[in-house]
């Protein structure tokens, strides 16, 4: 998984998107105790996958069974993932996910990847890396720790510019192994409202 979950360099860190209200939400919740992986090591585990758009950006809310802090790069046992994106909502574009490429049950996001969320390159300034449809980091995002939950706040410029309609889909895991994935079937889709 980790060679999976390159990290890249920038200096471009925004800060959070607009402060604006919550122009849709979408939330997938995932099982608690359903983790894969090998066993003995930490079994991060995935409890929520919410998106919400803002006027400014997404904000991107990932809840788990696990406490939550600042990844230490030599914990073997530290939080990695990543958090893919179908910018176009259309899956015959983009390219297959790493969460397909590294689920255990055969599924499918049913996703064509044009942005993706390094968690694994959260840093001590609390960003991470946000990659483009080319693999290429796109800039840094903000990122936020609740005891259990993880906030990332990612500006429509990072995402080349999208409208903020997204399918997503996360998969988290250590230094190992993945251990967790949401959701389990298909992917989160948030839509435009009625």
């Amino acid at each position: 998984m980790m060679g999976a979950l390159a990290c890249g360099a920038s200096s471009d860190v925004p800060s959070r998107p607009g402060e604006g209200g919550d122009l849709g939400t979408a939330t997938i919740a995932d099982p608690l105790g359903d983790t894969f992986g090998i066993a003995g090591t930490r079994q991060w585990d995935v409890s929520a996958l919410t998106v919400t758009r803002e006027a400014g950006g997404i904000v991107v809310r990932l809840d788990l069974a696990n406490d939550v802090g600042l990844p230490l790069p030599a914990d073997p046992s530290a939080l990695v993932g990543l958090v893919e994106f179908d910018l176009d909502q259309n899956q015959t574009t983009g390219k297959l996910g790493i969460v397909d490429q590294l689920r255990t049950d055969g599924g499918s996001t049913g996703m064509g990847v044009e942005a993706v969320l390094n968690l694994s390159t959260i840093t001590a300034d609390s960003t991470l890396v946000v990659y483009d449809a080319s693999g290429n980091p796109a800039g840094r995002a903000k990122v936020e720790f609740g005891v259990r939950r993880i906030t990332i706040h990612v500006p429509f410029s990072l995402l080349a510019g999208d409208d903020g309609f997204v399918d997503a889909a996360v998969i988290v895991g250590n230094g190992r192994s993945p251990t967790d994935l949401a959701p389990q079937t298909g992917h989160l889709s948030l839509q435009p409202l009625p």
